[in-house]
């Protein structure tokens, strides 16, 4: 793996774990070295904790009859 773009394009992936070792030891190795991906990294790090400590939101009331609603729609859309 080269280049900054390469690796800040896996971030997402790396982030979750859906690399293989290799992929994930060469961007750490790459955030190792790079200041600029690295402050990148930390950026996202930190907006994910941010985003786990808001917790759950409450599914709307009315979600079921919505699913329904738009399923239908799309059933109708699809035999026209």
């Amino acid at each position: 793996m080269n280049g900054c773009e390469s690796v800040q394009a896996r971030f997402s992936e790396y982030l979750d774990g859906r690399l293989n070792g290799r992929e994930m030891q060469q961007i750490a190795a790459h955030l190792d070295e790079c200041r600029e991906c690295s402050h990148e990294w930390d950026s996202l790090r930190y907006i994910q904790r941010s985003l786990g400590t808001l917790g759950p939101v409450p599914e709307p009331k009315d979600l079921l009859l919505r699913i329904r609603v738009a399923v239908s729609q799309e059933r109708a859309r699809s035999r026209q």
